[in-house]
């Protein structure tokens, strides 16, 4: 009977095994892009810079609870319960300089294209209005080493008077 069970237990093993590569290789998904163009990318780019200025504009009623009881009562979370982490203020940080690598991947392949004028344009102000809300919120931080990929993982943090000069 052991024999039995070890018999089935191996078939099954060697059956499980063996049959994995072909059916994991139906899965290609041929609408799916292989790159990327500047027409692209500027569009989801400025919908995520919405989503990344409404987390701007809500890291300003966290510190209003600090003020006043504005939230009534507790149990919803960091903001109405005054629970605050390192990690309560960090989006807007990790957005912008997600989103503003968009912005610079569209102003990298446009600059040379002049039909893609209005773009790189477009680039450019949403990458210095997302600059502006991040110096506007955390004083300074990399910019002029900034959206080098990993090439330079570790920039430089530049003062927020310099900063907003390069931006206007």
């Amino acid at each position: 009977m052991k024999n039995i069970y070890n018999g089935i237990l191996m078939v099954a093993l060697l059956l499980g095994f063996s049959s994995c590569k072909k059916y994991l290789d139906i899965n290609q998904n041929p609408n799916s892009s292989t790159v990327s163009s500047p027409q692209l990318v500027l569009p989801q780019a400025i919908v995520a810079s919405a989503a990344v200025s409404q987390a701007y504009n809500s890291a300003y009623y966290y510190p209003g609870g600090f003020a006043a009881n504005i939230f009534g009562v507790g149990g919803y979370g960091a903001g109405l319960t005054y629970a605050y982490t390192a990690g309560s203020f960090n989006n807007l940080f990790s957005s912008v300089y997600d989103n503003a690598t968009d912005y610079q991947y569209v102003i990298d392949n446009t600059s040379s294209t002049p039909s893609l004028t209005y773009f790189n344009s477009m680039a450019r102000i949403m990458k210095s209005f997302m600059f502006s809300k991040l110096v506007d919120q955390y004083n300074d931080v990399p910019y002029s080493e900034a959206l080098k990929g990993s090439s330079l993982l570790t920039p430089k943090y530049d003062k927020a008077q310099d900063i907003y000069k390069d931006l206007v």
